[in-house]
Formats: C-alpha cells, sequence, structure tokens
C-alpha cells in the first residue's frame, strides 16, 4: 500500500525488533500510542487483533474499519464479543470463513476469503530441488522433541541432512535462503506458502497434526485450511512422515510455483483489499455503546502486556551483560 503512494499508520502497544525494519519505509508512521494520531482523519482501518480493534475504537469511533483473521486457535485472532462495527472479515482461509459463521455467529455476507500472499521478489527459487532429497528443513517456532525425533529418524534412515530454523535456538531474519538451502521443507501456513514459492517440495506438518505433501493435486484441499495442520487432524507419526516423504518429486516444483503465482500474489491481494476498503468505507460505523462500559479494562491489560513485555525485555538484557 505504501509503495503504490497510500498513507498508512501502523499501531501496535507493543513494538519488537521487526519495527525497525519498517520505520524508515517511505509513507509508514509506526506508533505505539494511538494519541500520537488522535486528531488524523482516516479512510480506514485495517485491524489483524481483537484488543488493537478495541483501543482503535476508542480513538475513531466513526471510522469504517475491517478485521483481517490469521488462525482459529490463538485468542488474540478471535473477533470482539462486542459490536465494535466492523464491517467486513477477510478469513486467510475457507476454513478460518466457517468458525466465524460456526463459532462467532458472523454473517456469512460479511466475510471475504482472501488468501496471504507471499513477495515473490523475495522468496523465489534460487537453484533446483534434488531429484531426490538431500536435505530437510523444519521451519516452525513450535517444534516439540517427540516431532523431532520422528523427524530425524526418518531423515536418519534415508541418509537425508535434518536441520530446522525457528524458535527457540535458530530464529533467522533471511528465511529464505535457508528454505532454497532444503529439497524439502516440513511447515505450516506461510511458511508453506513461502517453501513453495521457491520451489521446494512442503511437507505440512506442525503441532496441529500432519496434513502431508503439498502436490498439485493436493493443494487445491489444503489450502482450504492454510496449510495449517487442520485440515485432516491427523497425528504425526513415524510411519504417515516416512510415508509422505517417499511423495517427493521435483516434478511438483514448476506447477507448485504457478499456484503461488496465481492464488498468492502480492499485487492480485492488495488490489482484493482495496476493493474491499472501497465497498466499507462510505459504510455508518454502528457500535454497540456497551463497549465504553469495557473499554477501561481493555486499557488496563494493555498496559500490563506493554509493561510485562518492557520486563521480560530488560531482564534479558541484564543477563546478556
Amino acid at each position: 500500500l505504501a509503495s503504490m503512494g497510500h498513507t498508512v499508520v501502523l499501531y501496535s502497544p507493543i513494538l519488537g525488533k521487526i519495527a525497525k525494519t519498517i520505520d524508515n519505509f517511505r509513507n509508514i508512521t509506526l506508533i505505539n500510542n494511538l494519541e500520537l494520531v488522535k486528531n488524523e482523519k482516516f479512510d480506514i482501518i485495517h485491524i489483524q487483533h481483537n484488543v488493537t480493534a478495541w483501543m482503535a475504537r476508542k480513538y475513531f469511533p466513526s471510522t469504517p474499519a475491517i478485521m483481517v483473521v490469521h488462525g482459529i486457535i490463538p485468542k488474540l485472532e478471535q473477533p470482539p464479543k462486542i459490536n465494535l462495527g466492523i464491517h467486513k472479515y477477510v478469513a486467510v482461509s475457507s476454513g478460518i470463513k466457517s468458525h466465524l459463521i460456526q463459532n462467532h455467529h458472523i454473517v456469512e455476507q460479511k466475510i471475504v476469503v482472501q488468501n496471504n500472499w507471499v513477495n515473490t521478489q523475495k522468496f523465489f527459487p534460487k537453484n533446483i530441488v534434488g531429484m531426490s532429497p538431500k536435505k530437510l528443513m523444519v521451519l516452525s517456532n513450535h517444534l516439540d522433541s517427540e516431532q523431532e525425533k520422528i523427524y530425524r529418524k526418518v531423515c536418519k534412515e534415508r541418509g537425508i541432512k535434518f536441520f530446522h530454523v525457528g524458535l527457540p535456538e535458530n530464529p533467522v531474519k533471511n528465511v529464505q535462503d535457508y528454505i532454497n538451502k532444503a529439497d524439502v521443507v516440513v511447515t505450516v501456513g506461510r511458511g508453506a506458502i513461502e517453501a513453495m514459492a521457491c520451489g521446494r517440495n512442503v511437507i505440512v506438518s506442525d503441532i496441529n497434526g500432519i496434513d502431508g505433501m503439498v502436490t498439485p493435486k493436493t493443494y487445491e484441499e489444503l489450502v482450504k485450511n492454510n496449510f495449517s495442520g487442520h485440515r485432516y487432524h491427523r497425528k504425526l507419526t513415524y510411519e504417515n512422515f516416512k510415508r509422505e516423504l517417499n511423495k517427493y518429486s521435483r516434478e511438483y516444483t514448476e506447477d507448485l510455483i504457478q499456484l503461488i503465482i496465481q492464488n498468492h500474489s502480492p499485487q492480485a491481494g492488495v488490489q482484493k483489499i482495496i476493493s474491499i476498503y472501497k465497498e466499507v468505507q462510505k459504510k455508518k460505523v454502528r457500535i454497540d455503546p456497551n463497549y465504553v462500559k469495557s473499554l477501561l479494562e481493555i486499557e488496563i491489560l494493555t498496559e500490563y502486556l506493554v509493561d510485562f513485555n518492557y520486563i521480560i525485555r530488560k531482564s534479558k538484557e541484564e543477563s546478556k551483560g
């Protein structure tokens, strides 16, 4: 949006390390206090989390808003229980759309499915995967010991080098370079999309379960749940992971790259988001008047999170020093 000339203000009560990579970008202002922009007139509020939805509504009660929902499980991703005048909910998969209808009773007409997109100028194949897999990377911040044992056992039997990228021991900024070092990437969600854009074979597997190898034939089913491991609810086992790894093929590469370009390109994604902005920006905002009673609690919670985050960071810095 910023590169297209739109003026963007990003708000989060907690600004982490990634903020430094955004702060100097043209047309983007980065803040952790909405008091700084309370007199600004915005065309639209693009919400991600429910806590920030409440904070945005305190300062901009009459500005049209949409909310993008990225997950079923995280509590911050769930829509606010009180009507905050959100005109459209953008679900990143049809599975999340069903979740919003069934568990939050949001009418279908207010929901739009927009798949996650990936920066294909950053994520692209720098080399060709092997005829048979030689290196397998697990891309995850949730790798547990039982999962790792299974992955390592199968890799050892096949003579495949295993490595892990993600928290806690190996978080990286240039994840695209590590993806391109692997023939197979075991991951979920956006990681799966990024790995496919790089021409890698992808096995959807994480703490939520294993959905298996993404192929041109399985793509359509797995994208319905955003490559999350929620599609089939299968527990990871030695047998099913070995079976999925045996499906490895270099032939998937070009077809998967084309599917990513067609369905997950930033150009198509941004244009769809802009069309949603235009649809809602002239609508009148109607908010449940009871939201005012809860604002104080939300503000206290937000201040607590900021203070708690500061304490954690300070203790880490002191332990390093």
